[in-house]
């Protein structure tokens, strides 16, 4: 069953809040059938902020796609709790999200869903302090899936535990890690990379979430734990990037990949057989932006039937 541990946001009432009756935004391309689409608003100072458009159809397709993949490992993965934390501003039905963790529930799989305390201004200590609470209540052994700024809160948790307690841990997809802070990656084989780089991306992020987005998550980027005392932070990693990511952008994921010795691969094929290797795998697709889709889910759970390999 899937839990969302806090309270999930109403769209409802970010509608009424903005003074807008809720059927003027969902009722969005009604072609003398069924609503095809539906907008998600938030209110933000008093006016509508249209956050995605999600056809209903795409996101039942998604949830459809998710169940074919998994369903086969199912029993494989009964033995797992997963816990899935979102990425800025995100609630448990953003992007790939919603159809995911709704496909894993209607498989009957243990799926925890967490948002990151403080919503627009996320803070990095508080979202490992809940992080660390679910951690605690989990009695089997847990796979992390983390989208952006939650993959990386995931990092920041692993480097900070010893080892018999990250041993329980027993994998973590990585999605569009945003990854762009070199004090996050200090090791023997990443001191060589040009931190320079990196600090530039990660103050243009920070700055461009704070002047443009109107959201604060500088906090993500300061004062956490490194990863110098470990070679993997999790015994089994996959890391999913895009060509064309803004925000996790390829080459800093890349330089991450690089950094803990993932295998790069070409093709979902060959996820499985390099997880069985133990090996950390990196794959990169093509346009695939910061995976904001429904159908976005399908290539997450691809990575979680690799991880039915372990």
């Amino acid at each position: 069953m899937t839990e969302q541990t806090t309270e999930p946001h109403s769209r409802r009432s970010f509608l009424k809040k903005a003074g807008v009756a809720a059927g003027v935004v969902v009722a969005a391309g009604v072609l003398g059938r069924e609503i095809t689409s539906v907008i998600i608003g938030a209110a933000v100072d008093e006016k509508i902020t249209v956050g995605e458009v999600i056809d209903p159809i795409e996101y039942r397709q998604a949830i459809d796609g998710v169940k074919a993949i998994l369903e086969p490992v199912r029993d494989q993965l009964s033995g797992f709790n997963f816990i899935c934390v979102n990425g800025w501003t995100a609630d448990e039905k953003s992007g790939y999200q919603g159809p995911l963790s709704d496909a894993m529930e209607e498989l009957g799989m243990s799926v925890k869903v967490m948002a990151l305390v403080g919503d627009r201004n996320p803070d990095y200590k508080e979202s490992i302090q809940r992080l660390d609470e679910l951690v605690k209540d989990s009695q089997e052994p847990i796979i992390f899936v983390g989208h952006s700024l939650g993959a990386l809160l995931f990092l920041g948790y692993a480097a900070g535990l010893g080892g018999d307690e990250n041993r329980r841990h027993r994998g973590l997809v990585a999605v569009a890690p945003a990854v762009v802070n070199p004090n996050s990656f200090r090791s023997e084989k990443v001191n060589k990379l040009p931190f320079e780089v990196l600090r530039k991306n990660a103050d243009r992020l920070v700055q461009d979430i704070r002047e443009e987005r109107k959201g604060d998550v500088s906090s993500f980027y300061s004062d956490k734990p490194n990863f110098a005392e470990f070679s993997l932070p999790f015994e089994n990693v996959i890391i999913l990037s895009s060509s064309n990511d803004q925000v996790a952008r390829p080459s800093d994921v890349g330089r991450f990949a690089n950094a803990i010795g993932a295998t790069q691969i070409s093709s979902q094929d060959d996820m499985a057989r390099v997880v069985r290797e133990g090996r950390a795998v990196h794959m990169t697709y093509d346009n695939a932006a910061h995976f904001g889709r429904p159908n976005d889910a399908i290539k997450v759970a691809v990575a979680i039937s690799a991880l039915s390999k372990i």
